[in-house]
């Protein structure tokens, strides 16, 4: 999915969305992310509000994966409790049925990623405009 195709996907939230998926999360409606690494093993890193999830998520550094002596991790989630997390405790549902979209495909854990990353990048675009609008006002 290119940035053009997650601009037409999503309909302008309205400030009362962007306040709930910005919002700052309580212990029973976090999500969790395992960060996997050869040298430390996995950590579970329990997020709080989306900006923390999409800073863990997309922090994977794909390219380094493989080079020899490489630290590089991979940033996990399972995408099934991803979704249901944005939808249902995010409150999302147009970024959570298109995520679910890319998820379906059957491709790589890595392709799956990277095809959500436009997504993210627009519907968090978007809750930023809103939420400087809202700050202004």
């Amino acid at each position: 999915m290119v940035e053009y195709e997650a601009e037409e996907l999503f309909a302008q939230p309205d400030a009362e969305l962007a306040e709930r998926a910005m919002r700052e999360l309580s212990w029973a409606e976090r999500l969790t992310i395992s960060k996997m690494n050869p040298a430390t093993g996995t950590e579970n890193v329990d997020v709080y509000n989306l900006p923390h999830a999409v800073l863990h998520l997309f922090g994977t550094r794909w390219d380094r994966l493989l080079l020899d002596g490489s630290r590089a991790g991979i940033a996990y989630v399972d995408t099934t409790r991803f979704v249901a997390w944005l939808g249902d405790v995010v409150g999302d549902k147009a970024l959570a049925e298109a995520v679910a979209e890319c998820f379906a495909q059957d491709v790589s854990y890595e392709e799956k990623i990277e095809a959500i990353k436009p997504l993210f990048k627009e519907r968090m675009s978007q809750y930023g405009a809103l939420m400087i609008e809202t700050a202004v006002e």
